[in-house]
């Protein structure tokens, strides 16, 4: 039949087309975003942890008190620095 597009029957085929398309490309999304909202998570419950009680009840957006520094060593609880906190990165220059 020319003119035609013809689809492979091959049940073989289909699936080998079907998970390399849609299921494979569905799962690795999953995967990577999942893995984003691990660490994205445990950089925020970080950063909650740091902040004195009476600012981390205040909101995120007070900026009248401390501010916590990070790095990938404490983030990651591996060995290196301690998050240490700078008072003065939030002085207002008038």
């Amino acid at each position: 039949m020319q003119g035609h597009c013809q689809l492979s029957q091959a049940i073989g085929y289909q699936l080998y087309a079907t998970f390399g398309a849609f299921y494979l490309p569905l799962v690795i999304m999953i995967v990577i975003y999942s893995r984003i909202f691990v660490v994205s998570k445990r950089i925020a419950d970080a950063e909650t942890r740091a902040m004195p009680v009476s600012h981390a009840a205040a909101g995120p957006n007070d900026r009248s008190g401390s501010m916590a520094v990070f790095d990938a060593a404490s983030l990651s609880g591996g060995a290196g620095p301690k998050p240490r906190t700078d008072t003065n990165r939030w002085r207002s220059v008038a």
